[in-house]
């Protein structure tokens, strides 16, 4: 599957694109192997915009974040 389809990027891209850790990196012990496998997860990567990004910072994802998330994971997995 195409993860460049319009879905997967957010619309009205004017800025570049990033791929973005949905889980803040800095928050997690990266000795602990049960802290990287759960923040390193391909599933765990999303588009956004440079500026959203910015904004964002380290924040955790919100439960409407989490949800979006497993909804495109979801359809990405069941298309094969």
């Amino acid at each position: 599957m195409c993860f460049t389809k319009q879905y997967y990027i957010p619309k009205d891209n004017k800025d570049k694109i990033d791929i973005e850790h949905m889980y803040p990196l800095s928050k997690y012990d990266m000795y602990n192997m049960e802290d990287v496998k759960h923040c390193l997860n391909w599933k765990h990567l999303r588009y956004m915009t440079h500026e959203e990004n910015n904004r964002k910072l380290n924040k955790p994802p919100t439960p409407a974040d989490k949800l979006k998330q497993l909804m495109i994971v979801y359809k990405w997995s069941n298309s094969t």
